[in-house]
């Protein structure tokens, strides 16, 4: 039997994907330098490469494009070219104050967008940032040191540049235990309390009416328009304990 020579000569090459020496075929057509030593490396090697590309879209003008994660000509990976990067930076300060509803510098500007823990927050660069302390920012500057964007009306939401001073973490706590918000400062009991439902005549009506025996705890809920867990609170001084 005769070999042809033409069947059994090829170029050496490394398969892309295995790495593993093999002869390939020498077609002119090819314009690559991939190459695979079986079909099973060509479709391992495409599934590798797709699962290192993503589709995204464009922050600015809103369009799909396929981006390589982690490549360095795009850094936030949410912008199809630099252009749009450049134009979303420009855009921001108009993004940002028309989600808050500005008014007479007096009031506050309540911020109109996402909320947690009722601060505002919004998303520069896919990442969250306090609405005040950005409202602050593009007012005033950048702030280098590290420092907190602090409430004088003590409106989280608020993003009345008017409203807010710098201050250090120390600064922070003192203001919060002066306005009553820290459990280290003097709180807010009985009617006081932003959360409470009853005053101090039916808390005393409350535990008078429980000592003689007379209501039950489902009675005096009713009675008063509480919860029965509430009434029993305050039956055994779980709450209101202040008062006598």
């Amino acid at each position: 039997m005769v070999v042809h020579d033409s069947i059994i000569s090829g170029i050496p090459a490394l398969c892309t994907h295995c790495q593993n020496p093999f002869m390939r075929r020498n077609r002119r057509t090819r314009i690559t330098h991939e190459y695979f030593c079986s079909r099973l490396c060509l479709n391992a090697y495409k599934n590798v490469q797709s699962a290192r590309f993503s589709m995204q879209i464009c922050a600015q003008c809103h369009t799909s494009f396929q981006y390589r994660r982690g490549h360095p000509a795009i850094p936030t990976q949410v912008f199809c070219n630099m252009q749009c990067l450049r134009l979303y930076q420009t855009d921001l300060p108009a993004r940002f104050w028309e989600r808050v509803q500005r008014g007479s510098s007096q009031i506050c500007w309540l911020w109109q967008g996402r909320e947690s823990a009722k601060y505002g927050h919004f998303n520069l660069n896919r990442e969250s940032h306090y609405a005040h302390r950005v409202a602050y920012e593009l007012t005033y500057g950048l702030i280098l040191l590290p420092l907190y964007v602090c409430h004088r009306c003590d409106n989280p939401p608020c993003c009345n540049p008017r409203h807010l001073f710098l201050g250090t973490s120390q600064d922070n706590m003192e203001d919060c235990i002066r306005k009553g918000r820290h459990s280290c400062g003097e709180r807010p009991r009985g009617e006081q309390h932003a959360n409470a439902k009853l005053t101090t005549e039916q808390v005393q009506e409350i535990r008078r009416l429980s000592l003689a025996g007379d209501y039950s705890y489902h009675n005096l809920s009713a009675m008063f328009q509480v919860s029965k867990r509430t009434i029993q609170f305050v039956v055994k001084g779980q709450t209101w304990a202040h008062i006598i």
